[in-house]
């Protein structure tokens, strides 16, 4: 009888302590793809200023990524790569500019479906996202920042940000108005403090997100000189370097108030060969000694 009731008493511990052990299982690992983070000029996600051609997302992403038509601006639309089709919380945009070639893209844009509402998954590292006040981005800009007016092709876009936080670090940010009516006098192509009284009144919200790696390279001390002068005032500029005949040239991209970008070309000693309005076809002389080549990126600001 005492070994049988020790055989009971036995098969009951076993049961218990089975019944308690800790599962052997490993946890599943996150996926890093589900990485929603934005560093302003390191990194969206998995994408980074050094790994970030066409190859590195579409290796990066596999199966959540795509070659597709993307948006790039007044109705068009180009070849890119578009990441989570179909789901607006997370969808990103990828775009390369053909000319001049760079593996680094010319933006990475965030936006959602407004039709559908929501908001995004994907954030600044500063908590800044899609539907952020213009007060909460003004505060982590850490001052007042321009914006070009509202109701037109880019309309509520960041034009300068002043010196702030976010000053060229590639990102672009765009507002859209939270109230039904929008005062004439912040419509249009002029520029506006972020702090302005009729601005502040029509409630803006962060509508969609355009990020860069920006290239900063070392310049002739002239053209340091320059984009000294054009980040006092100017938001956004790049720099393009190409070698004609044994010298180097520097092509410079900035934009204007009416967004009509002017080039200007440069040698070395900051002499100007060549200017044009970038909508307008350049002149003969440019066209002929300067356009068939490749420009290399060197300087950009955003």
């Amino acid at each position: 009888m005492k070994n049988l009731l020790l055989f009971a008493l036995t098969v009951v511990l076993l049961n218990c302590h089975e019944k308690q052990a800790p599962s052997l299982k490993s946890p599943v690992a996150p996926d890093p793809r589900l990485d929603f983070t934005i560093v302003p000029g390191e990194r969206v996600g998995l994408l980074t200023k050094d790994h970030c051609s066409k190859a590195d997302v579409l290796a990066a992403y596999g199966e959540y990524a795509k070659v597709d038509q993307v948006d790039v601006g007044q109705g068009l639309r180009a070849k890119g790569v578009v990441i989570f089709e179909g789901q607006s919380h997370r969808r990103v945009q990828v775009y390369w500019t053909p000319a001049p070639i760079s593996q680094r893209p010319g933006f990475i844009k965030i936006d959602v479906d407004r039709m559908a509402g929501g908001d995004s998954d994907w954030k600044l590292e500063n908590g800044l996202t899609i539907g952020s006040t213009m007060e909460e981005v003004e505060m982590q800009n850490g001052a007042p920042f321009e914006f070009w007016g509202f109701d037109w092709a880019y309309g509520g876009r960041v034009a300068n940000w002043n010196g702030g936080t976010l000053a060229g670090k590639g990102v672009r940010m765009f507002f859209g108005a939270s109230t039904g009516e929008i005062d004439e006098k912040i419509k249009g192509e002029g520029s506006h403090l972020s702090n302005e009284p009729l601005v502040r009144q029509a409630s803006p919200k962060v509508v969609s997100l355009e990020l860069t790696f920006p290239v900063q390279k070392q310049l002739p001390a002239c053209l340091a000189e320059k984009v000294r002068e054009l980040a006092g005032h100017k938001s956004i500029f790049t720099i393009l370097k190409m070698k004609v005949g044994g010298e180097n040239l520097y092509r410079v991209r900035n934009e204007e108030v009416t967004h009509e970008g002017v080039d200007y070309i440069y040698d070395e000693n900051c002499n100007e060969k060549c200017r044009w309005v970038s909508f307008q076809k350049p002149p003969v002389e440019c066209r002929k000694a300067y356009l068939n080549g490749r420009w290399e990126p060197v300087w950009e600001h955003y």
